[in-house]
């Protein structure tokens, strides 16, 4: 029994270890992609003061509805075409579909909230600034994959 509650201590001690590896790196994530949109876009401080919690809600809104976007659409439902009909189908495109839509309003709710607080140029850049962030992330770990 006595090692049994060894095992068991140094199991939740890997996995708490583990967990804080991964909120330190998602966090190190996190502060080079503010670095890098904020130097790419040459944001002023009065500009990063107001566009950081519009863009921190705008990816929590966003990864949320993503989220309940695939729960609805995958989670549970038919895998195959002999296990889905016409009816079902139906549904899931219907809702796919409303689920895009609220993808596209919200995107377009960022665009306005952003357009009060910096210049279009800016805000039109964001886009392929965040993809350079995720080619230069991308690169990054394979370059120190090991």
């Amino acid at each position: 029994m006595n090692n049994m509650k060894r095992i068991l201590f140094l199991f939740l001690t890997f996995l708490a270890l583990t967990a804080y590896g991964q909120d330190e790196k998602r966090s190190q994530i996190q502060a080079m992609k503010t670095a890098y949109i904020t130097e790419e876009l040459e944001l002023t401080a009065s500009e990063a003061e107001k566009f950081w919690p519009i863009y921190n809600t705008y990816r929590k809104d966003l990864w949320n509805l993503r989220h309940n976007k695939y729960s609805a659409l995958y989670c549970n439902q038919p895998c195959s075409l002999s296990d889905l009909n016409h009816d079902r189908a139906m549904e899931l495109l219907s809702l796919s579909k409303q689920k895009d839509l609220e993808e596209i309003a919200l995107n377009d709710t960022f665009q306005t909230d952003l357009l009060k607080v910096m210049p279009a140029p800016k805000v039109y850049m964001l886009r392929k600034v965040e993809e350079g962030f995720k080619r230069k992330l991308l690169q990054w770990y394979s370059q120190n994959k090991n």
